[in-house]
């Protein structure tokens, strides 16, 4: 029997949402978070079966710089694999291109990184 893979992406509150599908949700392979709410108690990233991309831009308040390390503390501490990745002069909403904070170049460098993360965590269907 094949196994489909799933992976989640959202930005801002759907990238808070990502997490959470991510978190709760066992047959998520992998997950996406561009500048969402963060989560970073390990006893609930311990929820977490894929790997999360975070991304964010260096500038941004919300989340902080802080919050995200807290995050990157809370995934290690639970041992889960991730990947964050800060752009530099990007604020909140750095990939909304109809947004007056989009930064094209961030949101290049992000979408691309987002598409290799994909594509490497859902190579297809497994054998089960």
């Amino acid at each position: 029997m094949q196994k489909a893979r799933i992976g989640s992406i959202g930005w801002c509150f759907g990238g808070g949402k990502s997490l959470q599908l991510g978190i709760h949700n066992p047959e998520v392979d992998a997950a996406v978070i561009y500048y969402g709410q963060l989560v970073n108690d390990p006893e609930v990233l311990k929820g977490i079966s894929g790997a999360v991309l975070r991304q964010f831009g260096a500038d941004d308040r919300h989340p902080s710089s802080e919050q995200v390390a807290a995050c990157q503390a809370g995934l290690k501490a639970a041992g889960k694999g991730y990947e964050i990745c800060s752009y530099g002069a990007a604020s909140h909403a750095f990939a909304n291109p109809t947004g007056t904070r989009y930064n094209k170049d961030a949101a290049d460098r992000a979408w691309e990184r987002t598409i290799t993360f994909l594509s490497g965590h859902q190579k297809g269907p497994v054998d089960e």
